[in-house]
């Protein structure tokens, strides 16, 4: 009597697994170096993961890969988008994107790099006499990304070490600075940075 279909097993053993499955429309391929991926149905993009045992600690990696192509391309030119190391657990991503900043510092400069949905801000440099009440939020830096929710960090006055808010809202591209009662960041030299996620 045959087993309902939730029942039935595959077992294999002893042997190596190549070739492919279909899942829901998907291939799942099995790779002679050790990965598994999935590729789009009817579409040459593909998604997968491979293990690369390379020496010890560090050398030892867990990576997710993508490549892309049109219909009933097999493209190979695979590229890293996250990559783990073994020892540690850090995270590689893939490499930043510098940001184009219109800055409204006097001097110095603002400076932005976007990491997958991650926006880091570089502050340095002065808002002399641009800043002349307290409690009031300036213009600092526009970009061309907007943020997909609040996000606030601390500048440092680097003469007095004296602390202002930097900070960029939700569904905006401006960052601002926030002159305190008791700051004298008008005419100082500031650092900092801004750390946000995009929509």
């Amino acid at each position: 009597m045959a087993l309902p279909n939730y029942e039935k097993k595959v077992n294999k053993s002893g042997d190596t697994m190549t070739g492919g499955l279909n899942m829901q429309g998907n291939p799942i391929g099995f790779g002679t170096d050790g990965n598994i991926y999935w590729k789009e149905d009817g579409f040459g993009d593909k998604l997968r993961i491979l293990t690369n045992f390379s020496g010890g600690g560090r050398d030892n990696v867990l990576k997710i890969q993508s490549t892309t192509g049109g219909v009933g391309e097999d493209p190979q030119n695979w590229k890293d988008l996250v990559t783990i190391h073994a020892d540690t657990g850090e995270i590689d991503l893939i490499g930043r994107t510098a940001l184009q900043v219109t800055s409204y510092l006097a001097e110095g400069t603002v400076r932005a790099f976007k990491i997958g949905n991650i926006v880091i801000v570089e502050i340095h440099g002065s808002m002399r006499g641009q800043m002349p009440d307290v409690w009031t939020d300036y213009p600092i830096a526009k970009l061309n990304v907007q943020a997909g929710e609040r996000a606030t960090s601390t500048i440092v006055d680097q003469s007095t070490g004296l602390c202002a808010d930097a900070t960029i809202g939700w569904d905006s591209d401006t960052i601002y600075i926030n002159k305190r009662g008791n700051s004298s960041i008008d005419g100082e030299w500031l650092r900092g940075q801004l750390i946000f996620i995009v929509n």
